[in-house]
């Protein structure tokens, strides 16, 4: 990734300190913002890509996604500019300020509320690396501060104050943060790799077992000869969690007091968590094994696990009997085709809930329990794996933040040959 040296002299700058012998300038002066023609055009479905506000997020442009337009569309919107390999598109309405690199030759156009942004002079890499440094996302978030509709004026773009170091270490500090982008390409790659192999065996171990050849008809579908059929009120139990008012929620953890589980201490990556005393607790603790279902709101039928302590009572457990292995359960529950039935449950569009009787009735396969283990085995594996690499992708996006936030400000020097 390069070697790095400290630096010993800084000077100030309206970004703050900075090396000596680094410059401050307006973005315009070193780079070139055109914005996008400010109309819609009829969507084909063949033709050239436009790139709109969705399409745009921080890494390199993908435009498999993307909306095509005609030939004639295609030529009016790049009547003004053709984007090109090198270039930086952002976003100025909605999600503002968010920007992709482009690392494509293809043709493609901007569709509204996106610029285009071609470098002068600085390095193209540089200068995309540079717009998501946390020195510039400030600015942009100062620019747009007080407006009640939220977005990015040209004119603010264009007074954007950059730091900005030789041309030689711009090339090595894009070069360091490329080649740290790279792997968390290769493994989000793994990882995308990893799910598609646990679908494809979960498809198959979930419809066809392990060593069947013979099958028969049932409620669910077609099934190995062996196994059976229950609704799944016969064979679990539901315990919703408890009610606790904010104010007796805690931060801070001690021996009288119990972890406290909401929906977002699952689906919320770093959510500080939440305590409450113990003898609030009314119900049974939740284990890390144990199975939990988000009853109401927009996430209601997801299904979690993975944490101990006191359950919220938006959230419930489901307990199997000795017919079936937690593990296999909530295989089947995260399986597409229960997924769905759950979904379907809903006693209200506004509110979406899950009603524990209509829940109860759902029927679900059941192997036999040794062969339920073997399943879970298999497919638990590929989690482990694949719950292995996000962790070395988080580690790694955490080394970038790091990275950018002391290259970029030049708080860490990188050695020039």
């Amino acid at each position: 990734m390069g070697q790095s040296v400290n630096h010993t002299q800084f000077k100030d700058s309206p970004v703050g300190r900075i090396p000596v012998g680094w410059e401050v300038c307006k973005l315009n002066n070193v780079l070139n913002v055109i914005d996008s023609l400010h109309s819609t055009p009829k969507f084909v479905s063949q033709g050239y890509p436009m790139v709109r506000v969705t399409d745009i997020k921080e890494g390199n442009l993908k435009l498999d996604n993307s909306m095509q337009v005609s030939k004639d569309d295609y030529l009016k919107f790049t009547k003004r500019y053709k984007p090109i390999f090198g270039d930086i598109v952002l976003t100025r309405v909605g999600s503002y300020g968010v920007s992709s690199y482009v690392d494509t030759y293809q043709n493609f156009c901007l569709g509204q509320n996106t610029v285009v942004i071609h470098s002068k002079s600085l390095d193209e890499k540089f200068a995309y690396y540079l717009l998501n440094a946390t020195v510039i996302k400030n600015q942009i978030e100062n620019e747009v501060a007080g407006s009640g509709y939220k977005s990015l004026s040209l004119a603010s773009i264009n007074r954007l104050i950059l730091p900005i170091p030789s041309k030689n270490e711009q090339k090595k500090i894009a070069s360091i943060l490329t080649s740290v982008d790279q792997v968390i390409g290769k493994t989000e790659s793994e990882i995308s790799k990893l799910q598609d192999l646990k679908k494809g065996m979960m498809q198959q171990l979930l419809t066809q077992g392990i060593g069947h050849t013979q099958f028969k008809d049932s409620p669910v579908g077609k099934i190995p000869m062996g196994w059976e059929v229950e609704r799944l009120g016969e064979i679990a139990v539901f315990s919703q969690g408890i009610q606790v008012e904010t104010g007796l929620q805690h931060y801070r953890p001690s021996n009288n007091r119990i972890r406290f589980l909401r929906i977002s201490d699952y689906t919320v990556p770093d959510e500080r968590p939440r305590f409450i005393d113990k003898q609030l607790s009314t119900k049974e603790n939740v284990r890390k094994n144990d199975i939990v279902m988000v009853r109401y709101g927009a996430g209601f039928g997801m299904v979690c696990r993975g944490l101990s302590g006191v359950i919220a009572n938006n959230l419930f457990t489901i307990k199997p009997d000795t017919k079936l292995e937690t593990s296999f359960l909530y295989l089947v529950l995260n399986y597409p085709l229960f997924v769905n039935k759950i979904k379907s449950l809903s006693a209200s569009s506004a509110m979406p809930a899950l009603n524990f009787s209509s829940l109860s009735k759902i029927r679900i396969f059941i192997p036999p329990l040794a062969e339920q283990q073997k399943i879970a085995d298999i497919l638990t594996s590929i989690d482990d794996s694949i719950q292995q690499q996000q962790r070395e992708l988080q580690q790694t996006q955490n080394l970038k933040k790091s990275l950018m936030q002391d290259l970029l400000t030049g708080k860490v020097r990188v050695k020039v040959d």
